[in-house]
């Protein structure tokens, strides 16, 4: 065994030396990486007080790692958790130091902590009502809107539906459903199931699509509808009143007022309108200085583009009669108001 000791500093050198040169050619091909790996963060877990909700928070956050390249390769979801400790936010902008945990081997971080930038609202809680939305009403019909409205449950009544979430969210918030079958005159619709819409200041809105956390919440998901519509296109007869403006003549009174063909004329239009009108007024007549009769011509204006009135137009004939006879004014005589020798 003598021949092991012999020259054994030199052998200690050529086997460090050999273990060096293995561990060389080793880490050559599988060397040391510096990476950063995306890590989705676990609001879930994080203790947010339940009144307060995130805006926008940032999804996943870059996790600087340090460790072999196949280490870094072998890095899958979960591999690394970010739960950041939001006990004790504030309403306002926050700034959260966050520990990431690596539950692989082989990698370790590069950094302990990280930063987050957190905005946080106070969690709300609003009313709306539902507006029934109904694109194919047939023409001329119109929706009793006292009468149509959104319905939670069996009872007949109206439903609002009760909206969660931050508080800048809620203003601007409408809530409606799309009722996209065809509805005729005089109806009335009772149907469930309808998925209930939001928009805001105008624009549609998907809460599933939001990165708040925790997201909106709607207390029903779904509501029933209750609509009445009122009559579409109907024709009813409308009466003419006729005024006058001016005096006549000096003894002549006014004996007939008649309007031609007729007093009474056809308005044709949506029912809800139609119903409405109740009189026409015509332009008035002037009859200042007259001692004979007269005619003229007066368009029937219904004031309403969506109703029309047959006919069109009328004539009104005027016609007065002789009451007695104005005695014309007596001229002054020549020196009236003169005293004598004046």
């Amino acid at each position: 065994m003598s021949w092991i000791v012999t020259n054994w500093r030199l052998k200690l050198l050529a086997l460090v030396l050999s273990l060096g040169l293995l561990g060389a050619v080793a880490f050559s091909e599988n060397p040391l990486t510096l990476s950063s790996a995306r890590v989705k963060i676990n609001y879930a877990g994080s203790g947010l007080p339940s009144d307060l909700v995130l805006v926008n928070p940032p999804p996943s956050v870059a996790v600087p790692v340090l460790g072999v390249k196949d280490a870094i390769a072998n890095l899958v979801a979960g591999s690394i958790v970010v739960t950041p400790n939001l006990a004790h936010l504030k309403v306002g902008s926050n700034t959260v130091s966050v520990s990431p945990k690596v539950l692989v081997p082989g990698v370790t971080l590069q950094s302990d902590t990280l930063q987050l930038s957190l905005t946080v609202e106070h969690l709300m809680t609003a009313r709306f009502a539902v507006d029934i939305r109904i694109p194919n009403l047939s023409a001329g019909v119109s929706v009793d809107t006292e009468h149509t409205f959104a319905v939670c449950g069996d009872t007949l009544a109206v439903c609002q539906v009760q909206v969660t979430a931050p508080a800048s969210f809620l203003k601007g918030l409408d809530a409606y459903v799309l009722y996209t079958n065809s509805i005729g005159p005089n109806a009335t619709v009772d149907s469930n199931n309808y998925p209930v819409h939001f928009e805001q200041n105008g624009r549609p809105l998907d809460f599933s699509s939001l990165a708040n956390y925790p997201l909106p919440t709607v207390n029903h998901a779904n509501v029933g509808v209750h609509i009445r519509t009122l009559g579409g296109t109907e024709s009813s007869p409308v009466p003419l009143r006729v005024s006058t403006t001016g005096s006549l003549a000096c003894g002549y009174q006014l004996a007939a007022v008649v309007i031609q063909p007729t007093p009474i004329v056809q308005v044709t239009g949506p029912a809800k309108q139609v119903s409405a009108l109740t009189v026409i007024t015509l332009a008035p007549v002037d009859l200042t200085g007259l001692s004979s009769g007269t005619t003229v011509t007066r368009a029937v204006s219904t004031g309403d583009p969506a109703l029309k009135a047959d006919p069109t137009s009328v004539k009104i004939a005027v016609t007065v009669s002789q009451a007695f006879t104005c005695q014309p004014a007596a001229s002054p005589s020549p020196g009236a108001g003169t005293s004598p020798g004046g």
